[in-house]
Protein backbone atom coordinates (compact mmCIF):
# COMPACT_ATOMS: atom_id res chain seq x y z
CA UNK A 1 0.00 0.00 0.00
CA UNK A 2 2.73 2.46 0.85
CA UNK A 3 3.84 2.12 -2.93
CA UNK A 4 0.71 3.54 -4.36
CA UNK A 5 0.79 5.90 -7.16
CA UNK A 6 0.51 9.50 -6.79
CA UNK A 7 -3.07 9.75 -8.38
CA UNK A 8 -4.26 7.36 -6.07
CA UNK A 9 -7.22 9.94 -4.54
CA UNK A 10 -7.94 6.26 -1.57
CA UNK A 11 -5.97 6.45 1.54
CA UNK A 12 -3.02 3.63 2.98
CA UNK A 13 -6.01 2.19 5.15
CA UNK A 14 -8.41 1.92 2.70
CA UNK A 15 -5.54 -0.09 0.31
CA UNK A 16 -4.46 -2.31 3.32
CA UNK A 17 -8.53 -3.11 3.73
CA UNK A 18 -8.90 -3.80 0.17
CA UNK A 19 -5.61 -5.96 -0.25
CA UNK A 20 -6.57 -8.05 3.20
CA UNK A 21 -7.98 -11.37 2.42
CA UNK A 22 -7.43 -15.12 1.61
CA UNK A 23 -5.00 -15.56 -1.40
CA UNK A 24 -4.30 -18.92 -2.30
CA UNK A 25 -0.94 -20.36 -2.30
CA UNK A 26 -0.43 -21.28 -5.78
CA UNK A 27 -1.83 -17.77 -7.15
CA UNK A 28 1.13 -16.08 -4.38
CA UNK A 29 3.54 -18.27 -5.87
CA UNK A 30 2.48 -17.28 -9.62
CA UNK A 31 2.31 -13.88 -8.64
CA UNK A 32 6.17 -14.10 -7.44
CA UNK A 33 7.40 -15.98 -10.47
CA UNK A 34 5.62 -12.71 -12.64
CA UNK A 35 7.18 -10.15 -10.36
CA UNK A 36 10.75 -11.92 -11.03
CA UNK A 37 10.19 -12.30 -14.16
CA UNK A 38 9.28 -8.63 -14.61
CA UNK A 39 12.63 -7.65 -13.21
CA UNK A 40 14.95 -9.71 -15.26
CA UNK A 41 13.11 -8.17 -18.02
CA UNK A 42 13.90 -4.84 -16.63
CA UNK A 43 17.57 -5.31 -15.77
CA UNK A 44 17.50 -6.68 -19.33
CA UNK A 45 16.54 -3.69 -20.71
CA UNK A 46 18.98 -1.65 -18.60
CA UNK A 47 21.96 -3.48 -20.11
CA UNK A 48 20.76 -2.00 -23.56
CA UNK A 49 20.56 1.01 -22.47
CA UNK A 50 24.27 0.92 -21.15
CA UNK A 51 24.93 -0.84 -24.44
CA UNK A 52 23.31 1.21 -26.70
CA UNK A 53 24.86 4.53 -25.08
CA UNK A 54 28.32 3.33 -25.37
CA UNK A 55 27.72 2.79 -28.99
CA UNK A 56 26.69 6.44 -29.13
CA UNK A 57 30.27 7.89 -27.27
CA UNK A 58 31.73 6.19 -29.92
CA UNK A 59 30.47 8.52 -33.07
CA UNK A 60 32.59 11.21 -33.55
CA UNK A 61 30.71 15.06 -32.57
CA UNK A 62 29.37 16.60 -35.75
CA UNK A 63 28.32 19.61 -33.74
CA UNK A 64 30.69 21.20 -30.13
CA UNK A 65 27.07 21.22 -27.76
CA UNK A 66 28.94 23.68 -25.41
CA UNK A 67 29.00 26.62 -28.34
CA UNK A 68 25.53 25.31 -29.89
CA UNK A 69 23.43 24.12 -27.09
CA UNK A 70 21.16 21.45 -27.34
CA UNK A 71 17.50 23.11 -28.09
CA UNK A 72 14.78 22.91 -25.02
CA UNK A 73 12.61 19.77 -25.25
CA UNK A 74 9.00 20.29 -26.53
CA UNK A 75 7.74 17.63 -23.20
CA UNK A 76 8.54 20.19 -20.75
CA UNK A 77 6.54 19.31 -17.79
CA UNK A 78 5.29 15.78 -19.34
CA UNK A 79 5.48 12.82 -17.91
CA UNK A 80 8.64 11.12 -20.13
CA UNK A 81 7.33 7.41 -22.10
CA UNK A 82 7.50 4.06 -20.26
CA UNK A 83 9.96 2.77 -22.85
CA UNK A 84 12.30 5.96 -22.37
CA UNK A 85 15.91 5.16 -22.31
CA UNK A 86 17.70 6.08 -18.77
CA UNK A 87 20.61 8.15 -20.68
CA UNK A 88 20.15 11.55 -22.47
CA UNK A 89 19.27 10.25 -25.55
CA UNK A 90 18.70 13.36 -27.20
CA UNK A 91 21.99 14.88 -26.56
CA UNK A 92 23.89 11.79 -28.07
CA UNK A 93 21.58 12.08 -31.12
CA UNK A 94 22.40 16.09 -31.52
CA UNK A 95 25.85 15.91 -31.07
CA UNK A 96 26.52 12.96 -33.93
CA UNK A 97 23.63 14.64 -36.09
CA UNK A 98 24.25 18.18 -35.79
CA UNK A 99 20.07 18.06 -35.93
CA UNK A 100 17.75 18.19 -33.11
CA UNK A 101 14.98 16.22 -34.77
CA UNK A 102 13.08 15.74 -31.94
CA UNK A 103 11.42 19.39 -32.14
CA UNK A 104 9.46 18.01 -35.05
CA UNK A 105 5.89 17.32 -34.23
CA UNK A 106 5.27 13.49 -33.36
CA UNK A 107 9.38 12.48 -33.04
CA UNK A 108 10.49 11.35 -30.03
CA UNK A 109 14.83 10.29 -29.68
CA UNK A 110 13.45 6.75 -29.85
CA UNK A 111 12.08 7.40 -33.28
CA UNK A 112 14.92 9.27 -34.89
CA UNK A 113 17.50 6.66 -33.19
CA UNK A 114 15.29 4.23 -35.31
CA UNK A 115 15.97 6.26 -38.13
CA UNK A 116 19.63 6.94 -38.16
CA UNK A 117 19.99 3.46 -37.62
CA UNK A 118 18.68 2.52 -41.11
CA UNK A 119 19.84 5.34 -42.65
CA UNK A 120 23.31 6.31 -41.04
CA UNK A 121 24.74 9.40 -40.95
CA UNK A 122 25.35 10.46 -44.78
CA UNK A 123 22.60 11.83 -46.77
CA UNK A 124 24.24 11.84 -50.03
CA UNK A 125 23.11 8.67 -51.49
CA UNK A 126 19.55 9.91 -51.78
CA UNK A 127 20.15 12.97 -54.50
CA UNK A 128 16.79 14.32 -53.66
CA UNK A 129 13.66 13.82 -50.98
CA UNK A 130 11.46 12.50 -53.92
CA UNK A 131 14.54 9.43 -53.80
CA UNK A 132 14.37 9.75 -50.41
CA UNK A 133 10.55 9.12 -50.12
CA UNK A 134 10.55 6.77 -53.02
CA UNK A 135 12.95 4.66 -51.55
CA UNK A 136 10.54 4.43 -47.96
CA UNK A 137 8.20 3.51 -49.79
CA UNK A 138 5.89 6.29 -48.76
CA UNK A 139 4.89 8.03 -52.08
CA UNK A 140 2.34 6.95 -54.62
CA UNK A 141 2.99 4.27 -57.23
CA UNK A 142 3.24 4.35 -60.58
CA UNK A 143 1.59 1.00 -62.44
CA UNK A 144 1.17 2.30 -66.05
CA UNK A 145 0.68 -0.32 -68.61
CA UNK A 146 -0.70 0.41 -72.22
CA UNK A 147 -0.21 3.95 -71.46
CA UNK A 148 -3.18 3.67 -69.05
CA UNK A 149 -2.36 4.37 -65.41
CA UNK A 150 -3.80 1.34 -63.44
CA UNK A 151 -3.08 1.97 -59.85
CA UNK A 152 -1.70 4.43 -57.36
CA UNK A 153 -1.81 2.37 -54.75
CA UNK A 154 1.32 2.87 -52.31
CA UNK A 155 3.34 0.12 -52.83
CA UNK A 156 4.48 -2.47 -49.90
CA UNK A 157 7.82 -2.47 -48.51
CA UNK A 158 9.58 -3.66 -45.31
CA UNK A 159 11.16 -0.49 -44.33
CA UNK A 160 11.37 -0.04 -40.64
CA UNK A 161 12.27 3.31 -41.24
CA UNK A 162 8.51 3.73 -42.77
CA UNK A 163 7.06 1.82 -40.22
CA UNK A 164 8.62 4.77 -37.70
CA UNK A 165 7.36 7.45 -39.94
CA UNK A 166 4.04 5.76 -39.87
CA UNK A 167 3.95 5.44 -35.77
CA UNK A 168 5.18 9.06 -35.56
CA UNK A 169 2.17 10.27 -38.09
CA UNK A 170 -0.28 8.29 -35.77
CA UNK A 171 0.89 10.44 -32.55
CA UNK A 172 -0.58 13.83 -34.56
CA UNK A 173 -4.50 12.53 -34.17
CA UNK A 174 -5.08 14.94 -31.61
CA UNK A 175 -1.62 17.74 -32.08
CA UNK A 176 -2.65 21.34 -32.51
CA UNK A 177 -0.04 21.71 -34.80
CA UNK A 178 0.38 22.32 -38.46
CA UNK A 179 1.00 18.44 -38.89
CA UNK A 180 -1.85 17.48 -36.89
CA UNK A 181 -4.49 19.85 -38.55
CA UNK A 182 -2.99 18.38 -41.96
CA UNK A 183 -3.12 14.77 -40.85
CA UNK A 184 -7.09 15.27 -39.87
CA UNK A 185 -7.68 17.07 -43.31
CA UNK A 186 -6.39 14.07 -44.65
CA UNK A 187 -8.63 11.40 -42.28
CA UNK A 188 -11.56 13.43 -43.50
CA UNK A 189 -10.97 13.06 -46.47
CA UNK A 190 -9.28 9.77 -47.71
CA UNK A 191 -9.42 7.96 -44.38
CA UNK A 192 -6.80 6.68 -41.45
CA UNK A 193 -4.87 4.55 -43.61
CA UNK A 194 -4.26 6.73 -46.38
CA UNK A 195 -4.08 9.89 -43.83
CA UNK A 196 -1.39 8.29 -42.33
CA UNK A 197 0.37 7.04 -45.34
CA UNK A 198 0.34 10.89 -46.62
CA UNK A 199 1.35 12.27 -43.26
CA UNK A 200 4.21 10.24 -43.10
CA UNK A 201 5.39 11.23 -46.72
CA UNK A 202 5.20 14.47 -45.47
CA UNK A 203 7.03 14.04 -42.12
CA UNK A 204 9.95 12.51 -44.17
CA UNK A 205 10.17 15.65 -46.42
CA UNK A 206 10.82 17.06 -43.63
CA UNK A 207 13.30 14.90 -42.09
CA UNK A 208 15.21 14.64 -45.45
CA UNK A 209 15.59 18.71 -45.46
CA UNK A 210 16.84 19.10 -42.08
CA UNK A 211 18.95 16.45 -42.44
CA UNK A 212 20.47 17.16 -45.60
CA UNK A 213 20.74 21.34 -44.73
CA UNK A 214 21.43 20.96 -40.90
CA UNK A 215 19.22 23.99 -40.24
CA UNK A 216 16.81 24.44 -37.12
CA UNK A 217 13.50 23.67 -37.61
CA UNK A 218 11.24 27.05 -36.52
CA UNK A 219 8.35 25.83 -34.39
CA UNK A 220 6.79 28.71 -34.11
CA UNK A 221 6.06 28.42 -38.09
CA UNK A 222 4.47 24.85 -37.61
CA UNK A 223 1.99 26.13 -34.68
CA UNK A 224 -1.15 26.91 -34.46
CA UNK A 225 -3.02 29.19 -32.32
CA UNK A 226 -6.27 28.82 -30.52
CA UNK A 227 -8.08 30.37 -33.05
CA UNK A 228 -7.14 28.57 -35.46
CA UNK A 229 -8.15 25.44 -34.06
CA UNK A 230 -11.51 27.04 -33.17
CA UNK A 231 -12.16 27.78 -36.89
CA UNK A 232 -10.76 24.48 -37.78
CA UNK A 233 -13.24 22.98 -35.36
CA UNK A 234 -15.98 25.47 -36.54
CA UNK A 235 -15.11 25.00 -40.18
CA UNK A 236 -15.65 20.99 -39.55
CA UNK A 237 -18.92 21.47 -37.63
CA UNK A 238 -20.29 23.40 -40.78
CA UNK A 239 -19.36 21.01 -43.12
CA UNK A 240 -21.14 18.68 -41.03
CA UNK A 241 -24.39 20.68 -41.31
CA UNK A 242 -24.15 21.82 -44.87
CA UNK A 243 -23.79 17.59 -45.64
CA UNK A 244 -26.82 16.93 -43.94
CA UNK A 245 -29.44 19.69 -45.55
CA UNK A 246 -27.85 18.86 -48.76
CA UNK A 247 -28.79 15.16 -47.85
CA UNK A 248 -32.30 16.12 -46.75
CA UNK A 249 -32.59 18.24 -50.01
CA UNK A 250 -31.23 15.78 -52.64
CA UNK A 251 -33.41 12.99 -50.79
CA UNK A 252 -36.78 14.40 -49.30
CA UNK A 253 -38.90 12.61 -47.36
CA UNK A 254 -42.02 10.65 -48.60
CA UNK A 255 -45.07 13.38 -49.01
CA UNK A 256 -47.08 11.58 -46.03
CA UNK A 257 -44.11 11.93 -44.02
CA UNK A 258 -43.47 15.50 -44.56
CA UNK A 259 -47.78 16.32 -44.27
CA UNK A 260 -47.92 14.88 -40.55
CA UNK A 261 -44.34 16.54 -40.10
CA UNK A 262 -46.24 19.88 -40.66
CA UNK A 263 -49.99 18.80 -39.25
CA UNK A 264 -48.27 17.82 -35.56
CA UNK A 265 -47.28 21.07 -34.57
CA UNK A 266 -51.13 22.59 -35.96
CA UNK A 267 -52.32 19.22 -33.74
CA UNK A 268 -50.80 20.56 -30.54
CA UNK A 269 -51.63 24.47 -30.88
CA UNK A 270 -55.70 23.07 -31.11
CA UNK A 271 -55.16 20.72 -28.40
CA UNK A 272 -53.78 23.01 -25.97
Amino acid sequence: AALKDVRIHASTEEIVAALTGDYRVELVFVLQQELHLYEVYQQQIAECDVQIEQCLSQFADAVDVTMAPLPPSKRRGKKQPGNAPTFDLRLHLYRISGVDFTQIDGFGGLTVLTLLAELGLDPSRFPSAKHFVSWLGLCPGSRITGGKQKSSKTRQAANRGATALQMAAQTLVRSHSALGAFYRRMQAKLGAPKAITATAHKLARIFYHLWTSGVRLSIRAWKLTSSSIRNEWSITSRKRRLRSDLTSLLNPPPRSVFLRSQLNPLLFSVNA
